[in-house]
């Protein structure tokens, strides 16, 4: 886990808080929105990019000054892109989500607002590797809906389908929904709340948030204040990537955080609070299989995305885990003669490895194998050298250059055993030591695309 390259990363906050137009209520508070966020992003302890790669745009004038000033930045970025915008959001008569700027006009929205599409076509035109779109308006749940309209079929629909992974979509309610400002408050409710957790971080949460580990949070508080619920959308691992330092991962505390409320009702929030309805993986994955007794990988990572979107990597890990163990079995079940072969090559990577989502259980085997040698070899008759060089027998150190093929401690292949079983048990660890190797080898790609 890690924030957005400083150098290759680009934030744009745009916002409208004043409108021409009196069809459209002015919302003051959308100004503080755009102000507060900079200040977290360009904070050297919290999002720590510079200013120059946080832009704001306050007020636009027209839909084309908000696209041509939108343009540049989404072209920029390389590693991380974070639009945000907050204002009024209003569906058209040709059920188009519409973005307003100060020139807008409720009555002729198609005209005078800022078509979704644009937003879209900006987005998923950006170069960069991940790419977060964070939505405060009314209707703001229409854009998951516009994201993911892909159309065609065939190899369209999975060249369509690339197109927008890498990205994660966070709105302030759903297609239908309203956003909401409290009168006199000095943020919008949901961005009110968004700006607490990220400048307040999360008790007991890793050392950096994502929009994913946060949503379980921010679903939970709005929705306890009885606000809009929020919605989010990830494709790929668009979630994975930090917007924030987590604040209270060093300090252990966490200023109290209020929800946006007529009472401002003070709420601890700490790594418990999104555990209300949280089902272990391995019960999911009962039920998975249950469900679906055929392999089906899509329906496993689904699962793990879930998961992970929800803030639990070790269960999506499990999930995983679970998908190769299950890919291994339908393979071996497809082959008559080598099926045996490839059931005990699976356990092998399981055990060692965890397919590559667990590498230290190899370190434990080594370890456990080298005690075990040790032992048997301290009680065994020291062996004979066979090397004309002058070496100190040493039970430890020749059983971890048995057990590591590859490293060369200066006591393999310098003794024989004058007992049988004491062979047997240097070709035993020799032959442990090239599967552990062997497992390490075969599951480093998984475990490097994983960094």
């Amino acid at each position: 886990m890690r924030l957005g390259d400083a150098t290759t990363s680009r934030i744009a906050l745009i916002g409208t808080s004043t409108y021409a137009d009196g069809s459209l209520a002015d919302v003051p508070a959308i100004a503080n929105n755009l102000a507060a966020l900079k200040e977290i992003f360009v904070d050297p302890e919290l999002g720590g990019m510079p200013r120059a790669a946080v832009a704001m745009l306050l007020d636009p004038e027209t839909p084309a000054q908000l696209d041509e000033w939108l343009e540049p930045i989404v072209r920029e970025a390389e590693d991380l892109l974070l639009v945000y915008y907050a204002g009024h959001g209003r569906v058209g008569e040709d059920e188009e989500l519409y973005l307003t700027v100060a020139s807008s006009d409720e009555n002729r929205i198609h005209r005078t607002g800022v078509p979704f599409a644009w937003i879209k076509r900006a987005f998923l035109d950006s170069p960069a590797k991940t790419r977060i779109l964070v939505l405060d308006c009314c209707h703001s749940g229409q854009a998951m809906t516009r994201l993911g309209r892909l159309g065609g079929g065939g190899v369209t629909a999975a060249l369509n389908q690339v197109d927008i992974e890498g990205t994660h979509v966070l709105t302030a309610s759903g297609p239908s929904q309203a956003a909401r400002v409290l009168d006199g408050a000095e943020f919008t409710a949901f961005t009110d709340v968004f700006l607490q957790l990220l400048r307040g971080g999360v008790i007991g949460g890793p050392e950096f948030l994502t929009c994913s580990y946060l949503f379980p949070y921010l679903h939970n508080l709005l929705v306890r204040a009885g606000l809009p619920k929020p919605h989010q959308q990830t494709k790929d691992t668009a979630g994975h990537l930090a917007l924030v330092r987590n604040a209270a991962f060093t300090s252990g505390t966490a200023p109290e955080l209020r929800l946006p409320t007529a009472t401002g009702e003070p709420v601890r929030v700490d790594a418990a609070t999104s555990r209300e309805n949280y089902v272990p993986a391995r019960e999911s994955l009962k039920e998975l299989r249950r469900r679906s007794p055929r392999f089906i990988p899509r329906h496993y990572d689904r699962l793990a995305a879930a998961y992970y979107d929800e803030g639990y990597e070790t269960d999506s890990e499990l999930v995983l885990m679970e998908k190769e163990h299950q890919r291994y079995a339908a393979r071996a079940d497809s082959l008559l003669v080598a099926g045996p072969v490839v059931r005990a090559w699976s356990w092998i990577l399981r055990s060692f490895v965890g397919y590559g989502y667990r590498p230290a259980r190899a370190l434990n085997w080594l370890l456990f194998v080298v005690v075990m040698g040790t032992i048997f070899f301290v009680a065994q008759p020291p062996p004979h050298s066979i090397s004309e060089d002058s070496i100190t027998w040493n039970p430890l150190v020749f059983t971890a250059d048995l057990a590591l093929p590859i490293i060369d401690l200066g006591q393999d292949g310098k003794w024989t055993f004058i007992e049988g079983t004491s062979q047997w048990v240097v070709t035993l660890i020799n032959a442990f030591g090239w599967l552990v190797f062997g497992s390490i080898l075969a599951c480093l790609p998984r475990a490097l695309r994983r960094r």
